[in-house]
This record gives C-alpha cells, sequence and structure tokens, in this order.
C-alpha cells in the first residue's frame, strides 16, 4: 500500500470518527432540547433548517472540495504560492457568498416564515442567519486543510462547535424561555447557541492556520507573503467554480425537498382543519423527534460510506478486480447488518423508546411520535443502503449518479406527499410514507447502477436471511427482557434490552455465520473473540 493511499485511509478515519461524534453529540443536543422546550417548541427550531441547509449547501459542500483538489495538486509540486493563491481567492468569494446569504435569510425571516405558515418561526430564521457567514469563511481553512491532507483541524473544529452548541444552545433556550415564557424564544436561543458555535469553530480553525505558518520555512513563507494579482484571481475562482458547481447542485437536492416539506406539512395540515398548536406539535413531533431517531441510525452507514470510498478507488487502481467485488459485497453486507436490526428495534420498542429519551412530551404527542417512527423505521433499512452504494459508485468513478436516484426518489416524494397528506384519515403519516419511498427508489437506482458497472450481485440468504433470523432472536430475547423489567422501571428496561439485544443479536450473526473469521480478525480486538470463539466450541 502506497504512502498516499495510508494517508488517504488515515484521513478518511480521522473524518469518519469525528462524524460518528458529532452525529451523537448533536444527537443528545437535539433530545435535549426537545425535553426543554417540547415538540411545539422544536417545531420552531426545526422551521430554519430547511432554509438554512440550503443555503449552506453553496458554501460547504462544493467549494471545500474544490478548494482541497487545488491546493493538494499545487502542494504536489511544491507550488505554495500557487496552494495560498488558492485559498485566499476561495476565502474571499466565501466571505461575500456568506456575508450575502447571511443578509438574504435575516432580512427575508418574515416571508419565509410566512410562506411555512409558522410566522412565529422569523425569530428562529433570524437567529441563525448569521452563522451562514462564520461557517462560510470556515469553509475556506477546512478545504485549504483538506488539500494538504491535514484532517485534524477539521475535525477538531467540528467537535468543538459540536460542544460549544450543546453548552450554548441548551443555556440560551433555557434563559430565553424562563424570561419570557414563550417557546419561540426558547427556539431561538438555541439557535443563537448554533451561531456562537460556529464563531468558536472558526477561531479554532484561524488558530490552526496561524499555528501551521509560524512553522513554515522560510522559502514557502515567503511565498505565501507574495501579493496577488487579479490577472492571477479570476482564473483561479473560474477552476474553483467549475469544480465546485456540479457538486453544489447535487446536494441541493435533499435541502429544497427538505424546504418542500417544510412548507407543504404545514399547510396540509392547516387545510385539514388542525389548529395552530396541533401543528405545531405535530411537525415538532416528526422533525425533531422521530428524525432525530432516524438520522442517528444511520451513523455508522456514514463511517462505512466513507471508508468504501478510498478502499474501492485503491483497489480499481491496481487493476484488483476481486479485492473491488470484495468491498462491495462487504458494503451490502454490513449496510444490512447495521439497518435490519435497528428497523427491528425501532418497531418493537418504538413506544418505550420514545418515552425514554422524551419524558416531557404529552400522551398524545407520544401516541403520535410512536406511529411515525414505526411507519417510518424502513428508513433504517434503506437509508444506510442508499449511502453504502452512494459511496462504491463514489469509489469506482461514478458520483454523477447518486443524486440522480436521489433526485428522482425525491420528485416521487412530494407528489406522493401532497396527495397523501390531503386525506384527513392519513394526514402528517402521508410526509413519513412519501420519504420511506423516497428512499426505497434512490436506493434500488444506486443499486441498480453498482450491479450495471461492477456486476455485482445481492447474495439473498447471505445479505438478507442472516441478519434477519439474528434479528429475529435478539427482538424475542430483548422484548422478554423489557416485559419483566418494565413494570419497575421503563427507563431501565430499555437500557437493559438494547445492552442484551445488542450481545444476543453480536452472537447470533455468529452463529449463522453472517460474520466471518476472516472479517473479525480486520477489527479491533478481533482476534481475541476468535479465540473465545473457538475455546467454547463456537467455531473450530
Amino acid at each position: 500500500m502506497s504512502n498516499t493511499t495510508k494517508s488517504l485511509i488515515k484521513s478518511t478515519m480521522i473524518l469518519g470518527v469525528a462524524g460518528v461524534i458529532v452525529k451523537i453529540i448533536g444527537a443528545f443536543f437535539r433530545i435535549a432540547l426537545t425535553n426543554l422546550i417540547h415538540f411545539e417548541g422544536m417545531s420552531y427550531y426545526q422551521q430554519a433548517f430547511p432554509v438554512y441547509s440550503a443555503l449552506l449547501i453553496i458554501s460547504t459542500v462544493g467549494l471545500p472540495i474544490a478548494i482541497s483538489k487545488l491546493v493538494s495538486e499545487r502542494v504536489t509540486v511544491n507550488d505554495y504560492r500557487g496552494a495560498y493563491a488558492v485559498f485566499r481567492t476561495a476565502r474571499t468569494f466565501l466571505f461575500f457568498v456568506g456575508l450575502a446569504t447571511s443578509i438574504l435569510m435575516f432580512c427575508f425571516a418574515g416571508q419565509i416564515a410566512a410562506l411555512q405558515k409558522l410566522p412565529d418561526a422569523s425569530y428562529s430564521l433570524m437567529a441563525i442567519a448569521p452563522s451562514l457567514f462564520f461557517v462560510s469563511v470556515m469553509s475556506a481553512y477546512r478545504g485549504y486543510f483538506q488539500g494538504l491532507q491535514n484532517m485534524k483541524p477539521t475535525a477538531f473544529s467540528q467537535i468543538i462547535e459540536q460542544l460549544v452548541k450543546v453548552a450554548m444552545g441548551l443555556a440560551l433556550a433555557y434563559f430565553f424561555l424562563k424570561w419570557t415564557g414563550r417557546l419561540e424564544f426558547g427556539a431561538m436561543g438555541a439557535l443563537i447557541g448554533i451561531t456562537i458555535s460556529e464563531v468558536s469553530a472558526l477561531l479554532y480553525v484561524m488558530g490552526a492556520f496561524g499555528k501551521q505558518k509560524r512553522r513554515m520555512t522560510l522559502e514557502i513563507a515567503s511565498a505565501y507573503k507574495s501579493k496577488l494579482m487579479w490577472s492571477e484571481v479570476k482564473p483561479l475562482l473560474g477552476k474553483i467554480l467549475v469544480i465546485a458547481l456540479p457538486v453544489t447542485v447535487a446536494g441541493l437536492v435533499m435541502p429544497i425537498i427538505t424546504f418542500v416539506d417544510s412548507v407543504i406539512i404545514p399547510r396540509s395540515l392547516f387545510a385539514l382543519g388542525y389548529d395552530t398548536q396541533t401543528v405545531r406539535s405535530m411537525y415538532g413531533a416528526l422533525t425533531g423527534g422521530v428524525l432525530t431517531l432516524i438520522n442517528l441510525a444511520a451513523i455508522v452507514s456514514q463511517a462505512l460510506q466513507m471508508s468504501v470510498v478510498p478502499a474501492i478507488s485503491e483497489a480499481l487502481k491496481l487493476g484488483d478486480n476481486a479485492r473491488v467485488r470484495g468491498n462491495v459485497l462487504h458494503g451490502i453486507k454490513f449496510a444490512f447488518l447495521e439497518g435490519i436490526p435497528v428497523m427491528v428495534a425501532f418497531f418493537v420498542f418504538a413506544s418505550p423508546l420514545l418515552r425514554f429519551l422524551y419524558p416531557s412530551a404529552s400522551a398524545d404527542e407520544l401516541a403520535l411520535s410512536t406511529g411515525l417512527l414505526m411507519t417510518m423505521c424502513s428508513v433504517t433499512v434503506f437509508l444506510p443502503f442508499m449511502q453504502t452504494m452512494t459511496g462504491i459508485l463514489q469509489g469506482i468513478g461514478k458520483q454523477n449518479l447518486p443524486p440522480i436516484s436521489l433526485a428522482v426518489g425525491a420528485g416521487v416524494k412530494v407528489a406522493l406527499s401532497l396527495f397523501l397528506m390531503s386525506i384527513p384519515q392519513i394526514n402528517i403519516y402521508g410526509a413519513v410514507i412519501g420519504t420511506v419511498v423516497c428512499y426505497i427508489i434512490a436506493a434500488c437506482m444506486n443499486y441498480y447502477f453498482v450491479r450495471k458497472y461492477t456486476g455485482v450481485r445481492m447474495n439473498f440468504p447471505e445479505h438478507i436471511l442472516k441478519p434477519v433470523a439474528a434479528t429475529a432472536v435478539m427482538a424475542a430475547i430483548a422484548y422478554l427482557v423489557y416485559t419483566l423489567i418494565a413494570p419497575f422501571s421503563n427507563a431501565v428496561a430499555v437500557i437493559a434490552c438494547a445492552v442484551v439485544g445488542l450481545i444476543i443479536y453480536v452472537f447470533m450473526l455468529i452463529l449463522v455465520k453472517a460474520v466471518t473469521e476472516r472479517e473479525l480478525l480486520q477489527i479491533r480486538g478481533g482476534k481475541k473473540l476468535v479465540q473465545l470463539l473457538k475455546k467454547v466450541h463456537v467455531w473450530k
């Protein structure tokens, strides 16, 4: 394995681990915030994110990739002046992009909230608007460091961002809620906390950049001090945009659909005759409660997606088709090994899990959330599968195909959601069903493309039947554990059945040979586990 490949895999691992930590902290924050401002308050909080995410994509998806690519190309040939020129050009451009999007969102907060049929959400939109500026500028620094194959500043800044968000977001939400007694101001306080967290992360990456400059050799430092001419900046900006635009457009698909959801869900519910408070509670239960759990369940698959890209890319460069096939099959296998038990757990234990996580929710809110989670739980299979197929397609150089799959699924989702939500008996469940169908379509299309370009097909007994068998035993024993302990404490029962369920599931995977000895040996601590299994005669 070459040093470049090792560096790439190490970089991917750093970002992957940071991503998992960030997701866990983020989920904790949302759960804690929900218990503080309730599902109704979360509707104000969540209404800000569709527009925010769409505007954020402009500066955080395509542009950092373009910066890292161009910086990497120049550093490889020791063109440090050129690398710094890319960074300075991009930073200036992102400064104005961030400033423009922040002002735009702040000034039109009232109109956006009115379009979403929740006018009081304008406070939330204004509170988070300034963070667009700070994140945009920070993207230039992150892209620069990634171009140097130094992922630590990006990873650490993400973790700092989350920790400050938890501390300041919850503190300010509590302060404004107690001061005003109004949920919309509690949500606003949490979003001000997010803006402060972005400032903290930006200060960290700026400090890391300054520290790096102080360590430079005299030759490199002099290259960084040279002035840039407009004749250099203009073509550089053109190159940055050529790389960034396709990725940015592809990344806008889901934020746009989420924004459409934020408009059509409240409007559809109002059209069915629901009052404002009920609409807020229903929307908050879906976006603040249920979707938090669904997104948390996708953490492992996101790390898997990141790791499968360099693994497949390396195998392709070496012309090792057998290794490509093996990596694809492993990706498919572990997507189902993760997704199937989570789906069953969410379906069987939806009510006790939600009561454990959201003790402040009312009985009606918990009943609605339980129904929504049970309806949406299959997403925990199709979303990881889709993400893994996306990683495989990126690894084989077909990164343009996953956005097409997602766009087709999203289009069907909008049409289906509008139709189903117009039926009173279905109401908000229509949006959930539309989301499930969206991911099923996107996952199936991605799998079709993977089959087409790699020739690899799923092994139904290996990839589906074995995880299902292991999950069935896990669910039965976990349910028995829950029923024995639940009369005394729901919280203890949920924790106990989660621990027992995990142990039983891992044991069953080994027993039905869903996981092989070779696969176990590839993970940390796997050798000791294999020795133990042989000692107790589970394996020969």
